[in-house]
């Protein structure tokens, strides 16, 4: 089995977590991406609904009693996933399909808790500042400045999904704006005119009108909106529904059905 997340051994964790199903202890959700939904100020503000297609994050466990490890003669406590098609990665983890997976706490051998997780495909591109506002379909930047500018990904079937999806950007005319940026876009203004930044994440796109204006000029009120929400991603979808699950399955005495069933195509899975 693939190590995925060795654990310290700890009696409470930090961050956002959720109960694990055996009520061992907690799976703690980190952040693996300035792109993640849920880490839109650095860190986790919440643990997710559900976790995003081609999502990046990570998952540690902490145990209620620690000194079950002695009782149990374990010293080793890690995460695995009850099926490796669902992630992949070591530390920073990936979400590679659609569908209902799992993930197993152990301590060496020994199963110490389960939690399962609905991965879903994202519908939408959110743009944000770096307040976490926001942003409208137009953006005006001073000549010479640099404006930061936030994606996230968005599902309808899922509130507050979790996992950053890797993103790309170009500008319309390199004359007027150019881009940059790892996490985010950062857009500098270099000659007074309008170009069109073009967010990618995954197969969606969203646009974005940057306006240059001539360096010292008001540019307080741009770039957020009037109150209504930005337009969706404007083309392709994310839709290939690979219904599937990590069937794993345990009860409280610390045993569980680990082997975790997979169905559906696997075609077009990232390693």
């Amino acid at each position: 089995m693939a190590l995925l997340a060795a654990i310290g051994c700890s009696s409470s964790g930090s961050g956002p977590s959720a109960v694990g199903e055996l009520g061992n202890g907690t799976f703690d959700y980190r952040c693996g991406s300035g792109t993640d939904p849920v880490c839109a100020f650095g860190f986790a503000e919440a643990f997710p609904d559900c976790l995003l297609e081609g999502g990046r994050f990570q998952i540690e466990y902490t145990l209620r009693d620690v000194d079950v490890l002695d009782d149990w003669d374990r010293d080793f406590l890690y995460v695995e996933p009850a099926s490796p098609t669902y992630f992949g990665g070591l530390d920073t983890l990936t979400a590679l399909r659609t569908g209902r997976a799992a993930f197993v706490a152990y301590a060496d051998e020994n199963v110490v808790d389960i939690l399962h997780v609905d991965i879903v495909a994202h519908d939408a591109i959110r743009l944000r500042d770096d307040a976490g506002s926001p942003i409208g379909a137009e953006v005006t930047v001073a000549l010479g400045e640099t404006v930061n500018v936030r994606a996230y990904g968005e599902s309808a079937t899922c509130g507050m999904p979790g996992g950053g999806i890797p993103i790309t950007s170009e500008s319309s005319d390199g004359t007027i704006a150019v881009v940059g940026g790892f996490d985010s876009v950062q857009v500098t203004g270099v000659s007074e005119g309008t170009a069109t930044v073009t967010v990618r994440m995954g197969a969606l796109t969203q646009p974005l009108s940057i306006v240059v204006v001539p360096a010292g000029a008001d540019t307080e009120s741009a770039g957020t909106s009037s109150g209504d929400d930005p337009s969706g991603s404007d083309s392709g979808s994310d839709s290939g529904s690979d219904s599937g699950s990590d069937s794993g399955s345990g009860d409280s005495s610390g045993t569980a059905d680990t082997s975790g069933t997979s169905e559906g195509s696997t075609t077009g899975m990232g390693d």
